[in-house]
């Protein structure tokens, strides 16, 4: 259906951008090719399995933002749409899914990606906390008081770091 500009809750999303926030906008793209050197994805090469898996991974994460970008553009131009200038759920994005995702179809799916990408950022941030607090505990804590100065000794320390990040999701 074609949007009434005139009467749409937020006309101001169909105006052209000043200034200042087409600049923000190029800084965040500027950072976001920078991503790739950000320490938790330098550690993924150091412990990727083969060079394949590494350019899979990298891959799969360049073109990712594309479609999770897309889904949150379409659901919040549509969520403003559904819910209008007036409604202020307690849960705006639940309320916005719940709206977008009762439509059907290809808003369904869209509903579907941005709840699976919102479940796996929530796990990537608690994953990463989990092994910051292994690697600060294990190698601060534990190896100078064990004295594991030698490599004869990483199958112990990956059994205290193991221990460690067992004890932290408890």
């Amino acid at each position: 259906t074609d949007i009434d500009h005139e009467n749409y809750p937020r006309p101001d999303f169909f105006q052209t951008f000043d200034k200042e926030i087409q600049w923000s906008f190029w800084q965040l793209s500027v950072i976001n090719f920078s991503f790739f050197t950000l320490p938790h994805l330098l550690q993924r090469n150091y412990s990727a399995k083969n060079i394949q898996a590494l350019k899979a991974g990298y891959y799969i994460m360049a073109i990712g933002p594309w479609f999770t970008t897309f889904v949150g553009v379409f659901m919040g131009t549509i969520g403003v749409a559904m819910l209008g200038k007036d409604a202020a759920p307690a849960n705006p994005f639940s309320a916005i899914i719940e709206e977008v995702m009762n439509v059907g179809g290809f808003a369904k799916g869209a509903g579907v990606i941005a709840f699976t990408a919102s479940l796996a950022a929530i796990m990537s941030t608690a994953d990463s906390l989990i092994i910051a607090v292994s690697q600060l505990i294990t190698m601060e804590i534990v190896r100078p008081i064990k004295g594991f100065q030698d490599v004869q000794h990483e199958t112990q320390l990956t059994r205290y770091a193991k221990f460690v990040s067992l004890g932290a999701v408890a």
